[in-house]
């Protein structure tokens, strides 16, 4: 058996969550952890099967944390139950001058506000409206279900209070999809969200939660729907589900898994996708999260070639339409924000298991703790989790002492 050590890394112990040391292996082509919980022991697991693909993708330039999103939860309660909610307390939820000083001390250049899902409270048009007076060189951002977003009215609530763009999330078209992670059939809320956001030219990033033998086939009607409406989609975020949260250990899908689904339903290969990762992704070039431009990876693809361009844009019209090619042919002087552009958005999400501490620290989006600690996204959700841990052996120590005292 070959085993090559790659690096020593910080982990955490999948039991109690403290932070412990660890080391990334390179074994019979897949990558591995091993690491040691002096309470609990030692541990192996697999960061990723696909070793050359994920040794490909880990951070080789960025050496710090730099983000430029913070995700801020602005409610604990939520009008679904999903199968694998990763923010689960219903408990506690910050004032809105708690959140206006969140905001006020941040350097994050977009806000985005999360929940539970934060079209439940009331105060989210304010909310936008004060990043907007405040901060006008920031972007806020609405991460929700978009039940909410099926009344026209609402919708056009928030483009008025100055929202610049909504995640929405999007796990498929089926009513078995649905059915299967939000215990309920989502199918035409969805669909009348999307017309409100299309109407009131509300950008939109489609956020989609690859669940393994459930909706991978999916991704490919997702992928077509964004392209055919860039004029107001503009990303695909696609993640995979991990435990954090409610989530409970399952079939995990990898990065790997993921590239080589990005890559069937795009038609675009590795290499040209990793290719592009380098140089679109920038700085923020770490192993979580890989980032894939469609049109400037077509265009490289055929920058060297005769008639590059007539192939490039002959292309374009097979993806997205004559009328969407002509506006994107005309815009190259207008400015990034409002040029039409697609990209892809790998997020993926570690295990207690399997997590690269060292490496999820280097990620470009922040996450505010239920304490209002400002961590990096992964560090801050498995943060949440300990606290949870901890808070529920307090509870069941009450409960056994109080037992005793009764039995007594």
């Amino acid at each position: 058996m070959d085993r090559v050590s790659l690096k020593n890394i910080e982990s955490l112990c999948p039991l109690c969550l403290e932070e412990v040391k660890a080391q990334l292996f390179l074994e019979d082509g897949q990558v591995t952890i091993t690491k040691t919980c002096l309470e609990h022991g030692s541990f192996s697991d697999v960061v990723d099967p696909d070793g050359n693909l994920y040794l490909r993708t880990i951070s080789k330039r960025q050496k710090r944390h730099n983000p430029y999103g913070l995700v801020l939860p602005i409610t604990t309660r939520c009008n679904l139950r999903c199968k694998w909610c990763y923010l689960p307390d219903k408990n506690t939820e910050f004032d809105t001058e708690k959140i206006k000083d969140i905001i006020d001390n941040c350097h994050h250049r977009f806000i985005v506000f999360s929940g539970g899902e934060p079209t439940l409270r009331k105060e989210l048009p304010e909310l936008i409206t004060y990043v907007r007076e405040r901060y006008p060189h920031k972007f806020t951002v609405l991460l929700t279900n978009g039940l909410k977003l099926a009344e026209k009215n609402y919708v056009k609530e928030l483009k008025d209070a100055g929202l610049h763009y909504v995640i929405l999330s999007l796990n498929g078209f089926r009513q078995e999809t649905h059915q299967h992670i939000s215990n309920q059939d989502l199918t035409e809320l969805k669909k009348k969200a999307l017309e409100n956001l299309k109407k009131f030219n509300i950008w939109t990033i489609l956020s989609v939660t690859l669940v393994k033998g459930l909706n991978e086939e999916e991704f490919v009607k997702i992928y077509q729907y964004g392209l055919r409406n860039i004029q107001f989609i503009r990303q695909i975020r696609l993640r995979n589900v991990s435990e954090v949260g409610l989530y409970k250990k399952d079939d995990h899908i990898y990065l790997s898994d993921m590239l080589k689904l990005v890559s069937k339903a795009t038609s675009l290969s590795i290499d040209e996708m990793c290719h592009n990762n380098l140089t679109t992704n920038g700085l923020f070039n770490t192993g979580n999260y890989f980032v894939l431009d469609i049109f400037k990876t077509l265009k490289k693809r055929y920058a060297h070639s005769s008639w590059g361009s007539l192939k490039f844009w002959s292309h374009c019209v097979n993806l997205v339409g004559i009328s969407n090619t002509l506006r994107m042919f005309f815009e190259p002087f207008q400015p990034k924000e409002t040029r039409l552009m697609f990209r892809i958005e790998i997020f993926s999400w570690p295990t207690a298991s399997n997590i690269d501490l060292t490496e999820c620290r280097l990620f470009c989006i922040d996450h505010v703790t239920n304490q209002g600690e400002i961590l990096p996204f992964w560090e801050a959700l498995y943060k949440n989790d300990k606290l949870r841990l901890s808070e529920e052996r307090n509870s069941n120590c009450r409960i056994e002492a109080d037992e005793f005292v009764s039995f007594s």
